[in-house]
């Protein structure tokens, strides 16, 4: 895994709050963040523009690209995954993405051994994934991710919750515990990525992380 020499972008357009954000040997440059509403994917890559400018950089400029590539907004996270592999390929830059409820993780306070990872699926069912400390102190996954009812769920009493309506899901748990959102996603991804935590391979923006088929398919 090779670590850049020049700043690592990294964004998130699969969540309520759109993110991007720079770093460099594991230093965060700059981040931006923007509230959207359905159907404003359009209005995710000035977002990118605006924290490039802020940060003096041209798309050059940068040592790689990382997105955010679900689970989450179906739409916004293909727009994630195709505007990496576009840089990545324009600007013969290294590419890869990261699952959103891994990008939670990496937002756990580090006194944190356990945490759960929590994005809503709709239809009362929820995206979950369970990350413990390891020997070299990274969160790592201890249970592979799954769409689950909140209140199918068991819990450690030294977990904390994570995720944009990680108290929502707690509520239909009925259990009490630390809760957090996690934002801005962006901001956790890109130190990470610029110190060579993730190799840099192009297939998992190729395969975004929906973990639910489509409700509707071709024959």
């Amino acid at each position: 895994m090779s670590v850049p020499a020049r700043p690592v972008l990294a964004f998130d357009f699969g969540s309520a709050v759109a993110s991007a954000a720079l770093a460099l040997d594991g230093r965060l440059i700059a981040v931006v963040e923007r509230e959207r509403g359905r159907g404003e994917e359009a209005e995710l890559l000035p977002l990118l523009d605006e924290l490039l400018r802020g940060a003096g950089l041209r798309p050059a400029g940068l040592g790689g690209v990382v997105a955010v590539c679900g689970p989450g907004s179906f739409t916004g996270v293909r727009v994630a995954c195709a505007t990496a592999l576009a840089l990545a390929q324009a600007r013969a830059l290294p590419a890869t993405g990261v699952p959103t409820l891994e990008a939670l993780a990496l937002t756990a306070p580090p006194e944190k051994r356990r945490v759960v990872c929590v994005v809503d699926a709709l239809r009362g069912e929820w995206f979950v994934e369970r990350f413990a400390r390891g020997a070299m102190g990274e969160l790592e996954s201890v249970q592979l991710p799954a769409i689950r009812r909140a209140e199918e769920c068991s819990f450690e009493g030294d977990e904390l919750a994570i995720g944009p309506d990680a108290s929502r899901f707690l509520a239909g748990a009925a259990i009490t515990l630390p809760s957090a959102t996690g934002r801005p996603l962006a901001a956790a991804v890109a130190p990470a990525a610029s110190r060579g935590r993730w190799p840099w391979e192009l297939a998992p923006l190729l395969r975004p992380h929906h973990l639910r088929a489509p409700a509707v398919t071709l024959r």
